[in-house]
């Protein structure tokens, strides 16, 4: 790995401090001790066939106006190469290293033991030395309580009981509470598999468990105890009304024909998703006319966390059919061509917005 001075910016910015005693070294041009001072200029390192440029400190002789390489400074502009090239690919970074390890209660010799690698390996990465992609790739996994788990039963008696039973213990806490939240993820992911194969399905959306989150819980907050049957309608309204207007959903979602109206498809998997998260609540609702599940939201949402054709959407649907109840949204659902022209269980299209009476008064923006 070789140091070349870049040309594109002047050597000898002085940062030492005024009045700051001279430091001394010897500078070969001169070939004697001479009076050095700190400058700020820019080197290039290649790392790995890369060339990498930073900003960085070197010692600069009075005399001559050379920059004279030392080892102290060098090893700082080598770590700073070092973490550009990390963030440039993706790479851990030493505390990051460091953190996985400390995460299971593995001194540095018992995870090399765990991976198989030398303790040196292990000492190295940890002290700043770049790991190679495989490395990396091997490293990583230790994010993953249940791969630990697995790295451990491949380990076999590598490990001592005692190192085995603190990683089974606390790969098994961490499993336990990322649970929930692996879940819904994995319901995010179920779907956005499915919508790169059948886009127009989900009204050409990308969908976000975060972004239905926001939607789900400011129509909470719009309507008075919002049931989940009449949540379900309102979406379909507000997915459709988007797609009329602006030829994509709001929300990402996809439609399927239920007995009591349209209703998202995977309804109560997205919901429990939500629940997971913390996003929303939904609870048991006995009191007065109406009973059934309640969504409550946890999170306090303001329209302007959406764009102005969101808002526009969104406030017109809970002004239009906020106050109505869920069974007046599914009588009203039921007389739309859209609705006769399927079977239960069919997926409802996004271009029949363009034929849906129920939004028949939807302006466009602006009119």
């Amino acid at each position: 790995m070789s140091i070349t001075a870049s040309g594109g910016a002047p050597y000898g910015v002085p940062v030492s401090a005024k009045g700051e005693r001279p430091m001394t070294a010897y500078c070969p041009h001169c070939e004697a001790m001479e009076e050095m001072r700190e400058v700020l200029h820019e080197d290039t390192l290649r790392v790995r066939g890369e060339p990498i440029t930073v900003q960085t400190l070197a010692l600069q002789c009075l005399r001559c106006a050379t920059i004279i390489s030392d080892p102290t400074h060098d090893e700082q502009t080598l770590q700073e190469v070092y973490a550009l090239y990390r963030t440039r690919h993706s790479l851990l970074t030493p505390d990051e290293i460091r953190e996985l390890r400390e995460r299971y209660g593995l001194s540095q010799r018992a995870l090399a033991r765990l991976l198989g690698w030398g303790l040196v390996t292990i000492q190295r990465y940890e002290a700043g030395a770049l790991q190679d992609p495989a490395h990396d790739a091997v490293l990583r996994r230790l994010s993953d309580p249940q791969e630990v788990l697995r790295l451990v039963t491949q380990a076999g008696d590598r490990l001592s009981a005692a190192e085995q039973m603190r990683v089974h213990t606390a790969a098994l806490g961490m499993a336990r509470a990322e649970a929930p939240q692996n879940i819904a993820r994995a319901v995010e992911r179920a779907i956005l598999w499915d919508a790169a194969r059948n886009p127009l399905d989900y009204g050409f959306q990308r969908f976000s468990l975060d972004r239905l989150g926001l939607v789900v819980c400011w129509l909470a907050q719009a309507c008075e105890r919002l049931f989940k049957t009449k949540l379900a309608k309102l979406l379909w309204l507000a997915d459709f009304a988007a797609f009329r207007l602006h030829r994509v959903s709001l929300t990402g979602l996809a439609y399927a024909r239920l007995p009591y109206g349209p209703v998202p498809d995977q309804f109560s998997l997205v919901l429990a998703a939500l629940e997971s998260l913390q996003i929303v609540a939904v609870v048991p609702d006995e009191a007065g006319e109406f009973s059934g599940e309640r969504v409550e939201p946890r999170l306090t949402v303001d329209l302007h966390e959406f764009s102005p054709p969101e808002r526009f959407v969104l406030d017109w649907v809970v002004r239009q059919f906020g106050d109505d109840s869920a069974s007046e949204l599914s009588r009203l659902s039921h007389a739309e061509t859209m609705w006769r022209d399927h079977k239960d269980g069919d997926r409802l299209p996004y271009p029949d917005a363009d034929t849906l009476r129920l939004l028949d008064a939807l302006p466009f923006p602006g009119e």
